[in-house]
């Protein structure tokens, strides 16, 4: 028998203690109909409640109403706005609640799609992922994994027609603005790829992805700012020395980019050899694996490795063949 909510003026703490208890067991039994009134009732008289608040997205979301459950994340995150802690905490749970699987068959179709990527058929990863879409149009892991598929078989507009429903669904994932200014890029947008991969790049306390900064760099580079994106991944490969992947980009940017004096290129060979030197502490230990399932642009281990070795063996040519022109040089001055 539930207590009358009336009855919270004479004893709000008790009451309130008992009605949450029960909407608590509620929930957890699966008796939606029963919870959905009890929590809207407490959430009325106190709406900032957070264990309600919990409870009503996720009966929200476990009755198919993922996008009202976000919406009122949404609200709640935008009435936070002074506290940090408790903001951080609901765009947290937004993200999360956001990528929930609610059917065997949706998981099913991204485990196949997810297949397909990794042998390198997108058209068919589309196609899987579509079918996921169709049951959960609002699971933003699925419009995630939309945007990789179609940005990899190169299809841009496609990419950036799903990333563009992601955000509108979470707006502060970082995760959607890091792949929506990914896309943006692809198309040359420029103006509209460098502010959202910048705030990517710069993270929060839910967010801090070495792939960000690496799409960044990749941006500043085509967009014609290479000392940009040089002076970019210097600071990150500073702060972060074991993210390889940013090491092996950076790399590869001096190499195709900074004049080929040999103080230079010796700097740019210590700093390879440095790398390597690092490289199975970090994959044997497994300290620093990709930052999510969602990666199919930080390279696999061998390739990592076999890319350090190539650009060191690039450098060390380009050494003896610096070293073999200054000594022409001089004979022909005899």
């Amino acid at each position: 028998m539930t207590v009358p909510f009336f009855a919270f003026g004479d004893e709000p703490s008790l009451l309130l203690s008992a009605r949450k208890t029960e909407l608590r067991k509620l929930v957890h039994s699966g008796k939606w109909e029963e919870a959905e009134p009890l929590a809207r009732e407490i959430l009325e008289a106190l709406p900032e409640d957070e264990q309600t608040r919990h409870l009503f997205v996720k009966l929200l979301t476990e009755t198919g109403r993922r996008s009202e459950a976000l919406e009122k994340l949404r609200l709640w995150i935008g009435s936070a706005q002074s506290e940090a802690p408790l903001k951080s905490k609901l765009m947290r749970a937004a993200s999360s609640l956001s990528r929930v699987y609610l059917t065997k068959s949706t998981l099913q179709s991204i485990q196949e799609g997810a297949d397909f990527l990794v042998n390198r058929k997108y058209r068919d990863a589309v196609k899987k992922f579509k079918d996921a879409l169709s049951v959960e149009p609002d699971n933003v892991e699925i419009l995630l994994r939309m945007v990789q598929g179609n940005y990899l078989s190169g299809d841009y507009p496609e990419a950036a027609i799903a990333a563009e429903k992601a955000l509108a669904l979470t707006p502060w994932d970082l995760q959607v603005k890091m792949w929506l200014g990914r896309v943006y890029g692809a198309q040359k947008k420029w103006s509209l790829a460098i502010p959202l991969l910048t705030e990517a790049a710069k993270g929060d306390s839910n967010f801090q992805s070495e792939l960000a900064n690496i799409f960044l760099a990749d941006v500043l580079w085509k967009f014609g700012q290479k000392d940009g994106a040089i002076g970019h991944l210097e600071k990150w490969t500073a702060a972060n020395p074991y993210h390889l992947n940013a090491s092996a980009k950076l790399a590869w940017f001096r190499l195709n980019y900074e004049p080929a004096d040999r103080n230079y290129l010796f700097q740019v060979k210590k700093e390879l050899q440095v790398a390597l030197s690092r490289f199975d502490y970090v994959y044997q230990n497994q300290k620093f694996a990709d930052e999510n399932h969602l990666d199919r642009f930080l390279s696999e281990p061998d390739t990592l490795k076999g890319k350090l070795n190539h650009y060191l063996t690039t450098v060390e040519e380009r050494i003896n063949g610096w070293n073999l022109k200054k000594v022409i040089e001089s004979r022909s001055n005899l």
